[in-house]
């Protein structure tokens, strides 16, 4: 790991306020609870679970394009960061791969797709 900086210090900051170098580096499983406990992650979880219980075609087929076009945008600041805040924040340890949120979104996308379009008798 890359040794703290005053300009790694300040992007931790930004993305994880309450982050610390004492606490360690953040796991996937960190990093998959914050996003989830975000704004943003709890209406997406909502999405998810009225697709499921609403089974409305348009609506589930609605909700997984939300889905995949999250994790898509998520992947993308992976893959192509417009700056470099994203890789200067896993690097000093506060944040960990962004890739698993956009796997679990997708995953999330095909389970209501799946089962929030099919009617039960």
């Amino acid at each position: 790991m890359i040794a703290a900086t005053p300009a790694f210090a300040e992007v931790c900051d930004k993305v994880r306020p309450d982050w610390s170098p004492s606490t360690g580096q953040v796991t996937a499983a960190q990093e998959l609870s914050y996003y989830f406990s975000s704004t943003v992650g709890i209406i997406l979880l909502v999405l998810c679970v009225l697709a499921l219980l609403i089974k409305n075609g348009w609506l589930t087929l609605s909700v997984a394009l939300v889905l995949l076009v999250v994790a898509g945008l998520i992947a993308q600041n992976w893959f192509w960061p417009e700056d470099g805040v994203t890789h200067a924040a896993y690097a000093e340890g506060c944040t960990a791969n962004q890739l698993i949120i956009s796997f679990v979104l997708t995953v999330l996308a095909v389970i209501s797709f799946a089962f929030g379009s099919t009617k039960h008798n």
